[in-house]
């Protein structure tokens, strides 16, 4: 005679709710344990939001933001690994990091600059958008492939022509001519 078990273990029915709950292709045998597991896993995907925000005029921050996990110099974390998975070898610089107040500063200028003729400040303008440039520069936003912790680095998938490549778009410099709206 054959047994046959037609109830999922406890630890199957964990995974499937854990897979339906987040949705992410491939998603599967990990699930986020911990607050900042969870934390670092949905930083990974809002700094797509926020960097698209930055750069595409069509889009805008919502009026408030919530963000977990935030580190030094404005960053917000968006690795995979905590610190006590890795033991001895632990090295804080592989922790990876988005420059999340260095986008929201950035927009902001963009959006307070846009409309400056006063070559002053326009100066100040150009010089401020160096800065929070810089600050971007020193934390971007980075995709990687890491089903098994949830990320990738083409899901979700893009909703205009250029959100395929905004991650590796260079900044633009500020301009007075720079459009307020998108025009797709």
């Amino acid at each position: 005679a054959i047994a046959l078990n037609p109830m999922p273990s406890s630890k199957d029915k964990g995974q499937r709710i854990c897979d339906d709950a987040y949705k992410i292709p491939g998603f599967g045998g990990w699930c986020p344990m911990t607050l900042l597991d969870v934390s670092l896993l949905t930083n990974y995907y809002k700094q797509v939001t926020l960097e698209q925000a930055r750069l595409e005029y069509a889009w805008d921050f919502p009026h408030a933001i919530y963000i977990d996990a935030v580190d030094f110099d404005g960053t917000i974390r968006t690795s995979g690994e905590l610190p006590w998975e890795r033991g001895q070898s632990y090295d804080p610089e592989e922790i990876k990091r988005y420059g999340a107040a260095w986008a929201i500063i950035s927009r902001n200028l963009h959006v307070m600059c846009d409309d400056v003729t006063d070559e002053k400040k326009k100066s100040q303008c150009n010089e401020l958008m160096h800065t929070a440039e810089m600050g971007i520069q020193q934390h971007p936003a980075k995709r990687w492939d890491h089903p098994l912790k949830g990320r990738l680095s083409k899901w979700p998938e893009s909703h205009s022509a250029e959100s395929d490549t905004f991650m590796e778009k260079a900044p633009a410099s500020f301009s007075s001519n720079t459009p307020n709206t998108a025009t797709n």
